[in-house]
């Protein structure tokens, strides 16, 4: 299981994309190098496709399609957005990754965190008729 965030919280083992995106690796608990690196290389690899002009990574010829389950992402997207979830896509965003037996994509999801969203957030009072989720880092790309 990873976490979006803001910044890398100073306890939990994991990264920062090459996009500036914080990625907190939640489960396993301790994850080893070998998980570490796995995971932040997929998450390169997909982020590096997703911001070309084309959708393919430069390096492997994947379209960013090949590295997340489209549907996940899609279905978290509109839950965020319709709830007005100002941390949505951004702030606090789960992703997870089975084991390549299972499913080789990352998944969105689950939806948590939302105490600041349905009007109860600073940004709802200001701009009730915006789209939260759609300037938000990956989110804007695949729109």
């Amino acid at each position: 299981m990873l976490s979006q965030s803001r910044r890398r919280k100073s306890s939990a083992p994991g990264f920062i994309t090459g996009n500036g995106i914080a990625i907190d690796i939640n489960y396993p608990q301790n994850p080893t190098n070998q998980h570490i690196q796995y995971i932040s290389n997929l998450i390169q690899e997909f982020e590096d496709a997703l911001y070309s002009d084309n959708g393919f990574n430069p390096v492997t010829g994947k379209h960013y399609t090949e590295y997340i389950d489209i549907e996940s992402w899609a279905k978290l997207y509109l839950v965020d957005e319709i709830f007005g979830n100002q941390d949505g896509g951004k702030y606090s965003s789960f992703l997870y990754k089975d084991m390549d037996s299972i499913n080789n994509l990352l998944v969105a999801g689950p939806a948590w965190d939302y105490d600041l969203s349905i009007g109860n957030g600073f940004l709802f009072v200001k701009k009730p008729n915006v789209l939260f989720v759609y300037k938000h880092n990956w989110y804007s790309q695949l729109c």
